[in-house]
Parts: C-alpha cells; sequence; structure tokens
C-alpha cells in the first residue's frame, strides 16, 4: 500500500526542499523585488494550479496513484507555497486578505504541532467512541472530528508555548 510511505519524511523531502528553497530564494533581495512586481500572476498562477490538480483528481488520479504518488506531494507543495506567496505579495487583494485573517496566521504559528498531532489525536477520539479508524460519514462522525480538531489545536498551541518556542529562543541565544 503506498499510503504508509508519503507520511514518512525521508519520502517527503521534496515536500520539505520546496520549503526550504522559498525561504532560501526569498532572502534574496532581487527575487522579493521580482516577484513584488509580478504579484499579480500570483493568483492566477495559484489557481491553474488548484484547477491543473482537481482535474487529475477528477480524471481518476489520487494521491494513491504511482504518478501522483510520486509527483503529487511536490506539485502540491508548489501550490501551497504559490498560496504563500499570495499572502506575501499579493497582500492588496481579497485573497490576500483572506489568506491574512488572524484565525489563519495563529493556525500557521502553531502548525508544526498541528502537523505533528493531528492524526493522533484523531485515530484515538475515532478508536474510543467508535472503536475504529476515523470516516466522515454521519453527524456523530463530523462532531468527533470537530472535537478531535479543538483538542489538537490546544495540544500544538502548549506545544508553541512550552516547547517550540523556548527552544527557539535557546537556539538563538546558543548561535
Amino acid at each position: 500500500k503506498w499510503n504508509g510511505y508519503d507520511c514518512l519524511l525521508c519520502c517527503r523531502t521534496d515536500t520539505l526542499g520546496v520549503g526550504v528553497l522559498a525561504a532560501w530564494l526569498l532572502q534574496a533581495a532581487p527575487i522579493r523585488k521580482g516577484l513584488t512586481s509580478a504579484r499579480a500572476l500570483l493568483c492566477p498562477t495559484a489557481a491553474v494550479l488548484f484547477l491543473g490538480f482537481a482535474f487529475l483528481v477528477y480524471s481518476g488520479y489520487h494521491l494513491g496513484t504511482p504518478t501522483l504518488f510520486v509527483l503529487g506531494h511536490t506539485y502540491l507543495a508548489v501550490l501551497y507555497l504559490a498560496i504563500v506567496l499570495i499572502a506575501g505579495f499579493a497582500s492588496q487583494g481579497l485573497v490576500g486578505a483572506i489568506l491574512r485573517m488572524a484565525v489563519l496566521r495563529e493556525l500557521g504559528r502553531i502548525s508544526y504541532g498541528l502537523y505533528l498531532y493531528h492524526q493522533m489525536v484523531r485515530d484515538l477520539f475515532f478508536g474510543v467512541l467508535f472503536g475504529t479508524t476515523a470516516w466522515l460519514s454521519g453527524w456523530e462522525a463530523w462532531l468527533a472530528t470537530l472535537e478531535a480538531f479543538l483538542l489538537t489545536v490546544l495540544l500544538a498551541e502548549l506545544s508553541w508555548h512550552y516547547l517550540e518556542k523556548p527552544l527557539i529562543a535557546w537556539s538563538k541565544t546558543t548561535g
């Protein structure tokens, strides 16, 4: 089964690499200047990338098929990068304003904890409440998913304040 491998860091270094490359490139003033002058192209680029992925999924491909298993996460990483660039460089428009909403910025701040805890909390909720794996059929499952999400946000917030933030501060004092 493909699914087990696509969560391993060694199998997803492409996605991590897109983020690292973007962070590195954005440190260069010419790149930032170019993105600022080309900001009108960011929303159409994200729209084309989204429609392309939607077309692939509609055509029967999904992240479990070999083609998208190999290339799909990289494709999505580029799409997500375009969305992040919209928030940073196309801030005058409606899409930029939505992406800079306080709730989304807060979720971004605790996103590492959300990533770490979400499957564990969701699976724990469904295992304890229903004795099954996660599914979204019926109001009970939706309510359990919402509760699992809220607990995940709480855990991620605690992780940020008591683990991640102190470690980041400590790393700045030792460097």
